[in-house]
């Protein structure tokens, strides 16, 4: 969140230094990234007097970074994602949180028993799934409420 205040806050300023700097935006998102995954492919050996873990939080800094560089990133990277497939993407993201582990529950147990499926066939089912009832749930639920808060906040709802 601060991260994005900071972009929205800046935004002119960044844009600027983007276009006038084009390697800058792109090279952030890529030294962030890298560190990200050296960071991920290192944490919790046996071997390691401390262990650390990815799920806390200790990436979240680099996380900030990407998506900062990313909104001022005028490269081919950045236009794609742009794309209508993406943006839903985006737009279903906390359903697709938060509906993860029941998905998986509930293909658990549609395929234990009687029905063999290879991993990475499962995996592919498990996603469309995931995504068919993200988009589902953020599409009647999620989306509908959220106007229906807007107009309540904005004192239309009121009389």
């Amino acid at each position: 969140m601060c991260a994005g205040i900071w972009v929205k806050r800046n935004g002119q300023y960044l844009q600027a230094l983007g276009a006038r700097h084009r390697f800058v935006p792109l090279s952030v998102l890529c030294l962030s990234a890298a560190v990200a995954i050296a960071l991920m492919t290192r944490l919790n050996r046996a071997s390691d007097p401390i262990l650390l873990s990815t799920t806390n939080g200790l990436i979240a800094p680099l996380f900030a970074v990407f998506v900062a560089a990313l909104s001022i990133d005028g490269s081919r990277l950045s236009s794609v994602l742009r794309l209508a497939p993406f943006v839903l993407l985006g737009e279903i993201s906390y359903a697709i949180y938060i509906l993860q582990i029941p998905v998986a529950w509930f293909l658990r147990s549609m395929f234990s028993g009687q029905w063999t499926v290879a991993p990475a066939t499962l995996f592919v089912i498990y996603l469309v799934v995931l995504i068919a009832a993200s988009f589902l749930v953020y599409r009647y639920y999620e989306k509908p409420l959220r106007a229906g808060l807007r107009r309540r906040l904005s004192g239309e709802g009121r009389r």
